[in-house]
């Protein structure tokens, strides 16, 4: 995760911004013996500690920092006037240190979570070709294939509809996203907020679609990770093909208890909008 709602986050945004103002407020009543230099360096590490625990906390860290070197420890005391050219570069080298660590240890914690969801989906793939080549029911392969999804893009909801083309926009077999309307978040492009779907084709034959419903509006997803929905899409149509699953049998779909009522309320979507937008 890169927010701060981590618990490492939330306590560093806490004590951090105390701490520095604290660690400040104390050294100035030594501030002949200790000096600026040492002062200094005793609020970098403050703020490079709170950078590492999140972003917000080390930006707000970083800033209580260099106002109280500021307050304290620059000439005239006790304001936040500065008078030597030296003192504004220490407390604007505190503030850009915190706010570099915050983002590089941010970016650092983006890699991580997606190295690890794609990690896991390439554990799924590999299970559920493993299933495949057992000739494991379909309800066992989307069990495997709908949490791969939902960690993989950050889902609230994933299913399988069976019948005619979905409203929402459907992925194309590249992983390219088209739609009207798009916005860049953390990640990549965002899903539309009603969703997005995956053709289930086995066979030159569409069986169905898989509706992704995005979690929230923070989470994009990276052409890389709807390439592996693409991939998941394909062995669960392997699996419901080798079943003798067809799209007329609808109303007996293996995967979701919803599917029959769902495809009943389908109808055909119109032609795409030529103002509609591909991302790649």
């Amino acid at each position: 995760m890169t927010r701060d709602s981590e618990p490492a986050g939330r306590i560093a945004l806490a004590l951090g911004p105390a701490i520095a103002l604290g660690a400040a407020g104390l050294l100035s009543h030594f501030r002949d013996s200790a000096g600026s230099a040492n002062v200094a360096l005793v609020l970098a590490a403050v703020v490079v500690a709170a950078a590492l625990a999140g972003r917000t906390a080390g930006a707000a860290t970083a800033v209580t920092a260099s106002l109280a070197y500021n307050y304290f420890h620059t000439r005239p005391y006790a304001s936040l006037r500065i008078n030597s050219g030296r003192d504004l570069a220490t407390v604007l080298l505190l503030l850009t240190i915190g706010l570099v660590v915050s983002e590089m240890n941010a970016w650092r914690r983006r890699i991580r979570a997606r190295s690890l969801r794609h990690d896991r989906a390439a554990r799924v793939l590999e299970t559920t070709a493993a299933m495949l080549a057992a000739g494991a029911p379909s309800t066992e392969v989307w069990d495997q294939v709908h949490g791969a999804l939902v960690e993989v893009l950050g889902l609230a909801e994933c299913r399988f509809e069976p019948g005619a083309r979905p409203s929402r926009p459907v992925l194309a077999r590249s992983g390219a996203l088209v739609s009207t309307s798009m916005h860049f978040a953390d990640g990549g492009f965002l899903l539309p907020d009603d969703g997005a779907a995956v053709a289930v084709t086995a066979g030159g034959t569409t069986l169905g679609y898989i509706v992704l419903v995005p979690a929230d509006h923070t989470h994009g997803s990276a052409l890389d990770e709807r390439q592996t929905a693409i991939a998941l899409a394909d062995q669960y149509a392997t699996s419901l093909a080798r079943s003798g699953w067809e799209p007329c049998s609808a109303t007996n779909s293996p995967a979701s208890p919803t599917s029959a009522a769902t495809s009943s309320a389908r109808a055909t979507t119109p032609s795409p909008s030529p103002k509609a937008l591909r991302v790649g």
